[in-house]
């Protein structure tokens, strides 16, 4: 997977794949420091709650990291890291909202609030990102 087309300022997509990926995966470690803040685990009712959330959070991690080297690494598995990242910011701003929309009383403090905007925003900035980048590369 290479994306070495430059675009404007000489940045190369793949430098702009790179970038959007550590954007989108910092938001959502962000995302998750605040969930933890908000007691998230009982929203979704998981069972065994704070120390399982923090359990499932190290593959999660793990995932993203690995991710990030196989991008600089230019592995053609990195596409599907980087619509995974993508996509979870999307869908945890889409599902945050909608409990949000419900009369959730967590996640109203401003940040946490800036938070999952810029995760929705990022999330899709990343995947047209990469649905170009990939299309030209074709």
């Amino acid at each position: 997977m290479t994306c070495a087309h430059r675009g404007t300022l000489g940045k190369t997509m793949q430098d702009r794949l790179v970038a959007a990926y550590i954007l989108s995966s910092s938001l959502l470690i962000c995302h998750e420091v605040d969930a933890a803040v908000w007691a998230e685990w009982e929203m979704f009712a998981l069972p065994g709650g704070a120390p399982t959330f923090v359990a499932l959070h190290l593959p999660i991690a793990a995932l993203a990291l690995y991710g990030l080297v196989r991008l600089a690494r230019q592995h053609p598995s990195a596409r599907w890291y980087g619509r995974v990242v993508a996509s979870v910011n999307i869908g945890a701003a889409a599902l945050h909202a909608a409990f949000l929309v419900a009369g959730d009383s967590r996640f109203r403090h401003p940040l946490s609030l800036t938070l999952l905007g810029f995760m929705m925003v990022v999330g899709i900035w990343h995947l047209r990102l990469d649905l170009r980048c990939h299309s030209a590369s074709a």
